[in-house]
């Protein structure tokens, strides 16, 4: 497969805050249900082989990471089918960390939704309508 990466075609993205989401790998991470434990085991210690390893395994939708469409859909795309450009994105951030610390089922409302918009401004409808035409698109339904 041709590697089509150049940054002469990276899009410019002005940014106020990059906001990390990912989770550490570690065997006690969230998996979906029925989904193989993550296990992780020292193969090399500096002290005896010169040098550091581990190796790990987990299910491909364990930790922080990306689903294709074509993990829930036949036919959808593949995720080799993502240009680099198309995983950056302008979004917004709604922290309900509170919320969630309290009660670990804790869903997003729409008064957490008024009262973010209340102290930044409006979400924009038709960024989200962008984002949900182009995601159709990908899943092609």
């Amino acid at each position: 497969m041709p590697n089509n990466f150049n940054s002469n075609n990276l899009k410019t993205i002005a940014y106020s805050q990059i906001i990390d989401l990912t989770h550490a790998i570690h065997p006690n991470i969230p998996i979906w249900p029925g989904d193989p434990a993550t296990q992780i085991a020292t193969v090399s210690q500096i002290e005896t082989d010169g040098y550091f390893l581990r190796k790990f395994s987990m299910g491909e939708h364990s930790g922080t990471h990306i689903n294709a469409p074509n993990s829930f859909y036949a036919g959808g795309a593949s995720i080799d089918s993502y240009s680099p450009q198309s995983l950056v994105s302008p979004a917004i951030a709604i922290d309900i960390r509170e919320q969630s610390l309290a009660n670990p089922d804790y869903t997003l409302t729409i008064d957490d939704i008024l009262t973010w918009e209340r102290q930044h401004g409006c979400i924009s409808l038709l960024q989200i309508y962008e984002k949900s035409a182009k995601m159709k698109k990908l899943v092609k339904l």
